[in-house]
């Protein structure tokens, strides 16, 4: 195999570059690195990955195991039928199964896993030689044409034996003579010797008088003689020579202390096996029922589990179902799959802990404890040294990661491992705001960039801090602002105030009677005014960002027969209380000088009393200029607006001038 592709969940992208960019300064063809995601084209470019590489490395951590995305990426590669090597980048912790059971551990870097994934590598793309490409395909094939004739030989005579055993009356020279016709001979193509020459002993009656014959299988070396039969021994030293050094190479031992060969070389240059295990657990408290299953890949003929470590083979199954283990202790359970490529060891560590002990209420009779399911000898513990506690981690999250003050924020944690304390810092002081477990919630007072943190504590040691920002912005000051059903009226005068400010408000304070005091903090209130006067009405809307006030609104109060002129007109609003003449929205007599309506100033139409309205006269200031008055010629004024003044004659100049 010489293409790789890397598939990794989001968490681990850094990672996924990381192992890139080394596997490509070893040496190795990189396909694609392809995240695991639920988009179409995420989906998409994996399964492209998959079909393009020969062998795939997966990253996988716990966190990422618990999406459904990255768990139907994990059977898509499985489905592919292609070797995959998995390496998990965090601490697993107890609770959480992991789909594959040898994988690779790259929790304290990819730097320092990189050695086991080489080998593995190594193992699955071992590459070919590069002399003579040619004839070491010519070779193959024809060892492959001769091992399809050896076959057909071999059903012919057997079909041949059957025939002749059934036979009544057999003849014994024909027979004789058929068999030599089918005898096969050593084949020996490009170095490469097949054993499969067949001696057929003489045929002869068995004591019922059936026809019977012996079959017995040689090597061709030791059934040749001369020049041909030295080639073959030669031949046949050197290929097993060749095994065993490749055996002597491997970098693993199976569980009695013997070396396997992950890559021996074979006539037909058949890649290694690769063994996979996949225990339903790891770890649990006794008795421990445990599902074994082999996900191993490539050509296997023979299985091996060592279910106790014991060194004593256990099954031969491809799946041996269940083995229970009834005593605590760590059990080391190995898998060996041999194939025509060579042979692979896997390994996983089982866990098993003692119940806690309850106290009986009665005398119990002692029962031998149940024998393991698999093997009829009880698996004898080895107990070792007490099993690493793994550092547990925590995560940090909000609901809500910003708006404006106050902000409630509430944070829970997804956490892995043993814990036995917490601690939040929710506003980043440093100091520990909260000892909640799994959440807590805080207020946020005042504007500002926040980074809350999480670290929990167990068996295993601290977990490393989580951190996430908070910004919190200032509410901006509302805008005060109210209308009023009326303002004016005679006492007593109940009028009605609506309030239309806008903004984040908390409260009102209303003044009605002018003397700064608060007389109402409704939102829009109602008041009766019994005092004849003018009240000047105020407004302060207050919120979080600020205090707004609303302009004044005058309202005149008046007693109830205040109208001397009897214009219809309050005194109070009227701006001659002694003319009923004069009062707001009287009629106006346009240039009499007198401000009929109110308003502040006269109706001025005609400035220079000439019957012309002041935009058509081009002299409004002038009595004597108005459109059509009488022209006085040569005066150099324009008197009827024409434009020009009149000239009646022309004066011609002195000549002595």
């Amino acid at each position: 195999m010489t293409s790789i592709g890397i598939c990794y969940a989001a968490d681990d992208s850094m990672a996924a570059r990381r192992l890139a960019h080394l596997l490509r300064q070893e040496g190795y063809t990189l396909v694609q690195i392809a995240p695991v995601r639920s988009e179409p084209d995420a989906v998409k470019r994996l399964k492209r990955a998959v079909a393009a590489c020969d062998c795939s490395v997966l990253l996988l951590s716990p966190n990422a195991m618990r999406s459904a995305t990255v768990r139907s990426a994990v059977q898509l590669l499985r489905q592919s039928k292609k070797p995959i090597i998995p390496v998990i980048t965090q601490t697993i912790p107890p609770q959480v199964t992991m789909p594959f059971t040898n994988s690779i551990d790259a929790t304290d870097g990819i730097e320092v896993a990189l050695p086991q994934i080489r080998r593995q590598l190594h193992a699955l793309s071992r590459p070919r030689s590069s002399k003579q490409p040619q004839q070491a395909t010519f070779t193959t094939l024809v060892t492959r044409v001769a091992q399809m004739i050896s076959a057909v030989a071999v059903v012919l005579s057997t079909i041949l034996i059957v025939y002749l055993i059934a036979t009544p009356a057999p003849d014994f020279e024909a027979a004789e003579a058929t068999l030599e016709a089918f005898q096969l001979l050593p084949l020996a193509s490009g170095g490469t010797t097949l054993p499969v020459a067949t001696n057929m002993a003489e045929p002869s009656l068995s004591e019922d008088g059936d026809l019977a014959a012996s079959a017995t299988a040689t090597d061709p070396a030791e059934s040749s003689s001369g020049p041909d039969a030295d080639a073959l021994r030669a031949t046949d030293t050197s290929t097993s020579d060749a095994s065993v050094t490749a055996a002597s190479a491997s970098d693993g031992e199976d569980a009695t202390g013997e070396p396997i060969a992950t890559a021996t070389s074979s006539p037909t240059d058949v890649p290694p096996p690769v063994a996979v295990i996949n225990a339903s657990a790891i770890a649990g408290v006794a008795p421990l029922e445990v599902n074994f299953t082999s996900e191993s890949t490539g050509a296997i003929d023979q299985h091996r589990w060592d279910f106790n470590g014991d060194s004593v083979a256990d099954s031969t199954d491809v799946t041996p179902g269940a083995f229970t283990y009834t005593t605590a202790g760590t059990y080391t359970v190995s898998l060996v799959v041999t194939g025509s490529g060579g042979s692979d060891q896997a390994t996983v560590t089982i866990t098993v802990t003692q119940p806690i002990p309850t106290q009986p209420t009665a005398t119990l009779t002692p029962t031998e404890p149940p024998p393991p399911t698999m093997t009829p000898v009880p698996p004898t513990a080895r107990p070792t040294a007490t099993p690493r506690i793994p550092q547990p981690t925590a995560r940090i999250m909000a609901d809500v990661t910003s708006g404006t003050v106050p902000l409630q924020v509430r944070f829970t944690s997804s956490v892995t491992g043993q814990i036995d304390a917490w601690s939040w810092d929710l506003d980043g002081d440093g100091d520990t705001d909260s000892r909640s477990a799994n959440s807590t919630t805080y207020t946020f007072e005042s504007p500002g960039e926040y980074r809350a943190a999480l670290q929990v504590s167990g068996p295993g040691g601290t977990s490393a801090t989580s951190y996430v920002d908070i910004t919190v912005d200032q509410v901006p000051a509302p805008v005060a602002s109210f209308t009023a059903s009326t303002t004016n009226g005679t006492a007593p005068l109940e009028v009605r105030f609506t309030n239309t400010s806008m903004g984040v408000i908390t409260g009102y304070e209303w003044d009605f009677e002018s003397d700064g005091e608060v007389d109402s903090t409704e939102a829009s209130p109602s008041y009766i005014f019994t005092e004849s006067r003018e009240y000047r009405v105020t407004l302060r809307a207050i919120g979080p960002g600020g205090v707004s006030k609303a302009p004044d609104v005058s309202v005149f109060v008046s007693p109830p027969d205040l109208d001397r002129d009897d214009d219809g007109v309050n005194d109070l609003d009227d701006c001659a209380p002694d003319d009923p003449t004069i009062y707001r929205g009287a009629p106006e007599i346009p240039d009499d000088g007198i401000d009929q309506d109110c308003d502040g100033a006269d109706l001025v139409i005609d400035r220079d009393g000439d019957g012309f309205k002041n935009e058509d006269d081009c002299g409004p200031d002038d009595a004597s200029i108005y459109p059509g008055a009488p022209e006085v010629a040569d005066d150099g004024i324009d008197q009827n607006c024409d434009g020009e003044d009149d000239v009646t004659a022309t004066q011609e100049p002195d000549a002595d001038s």
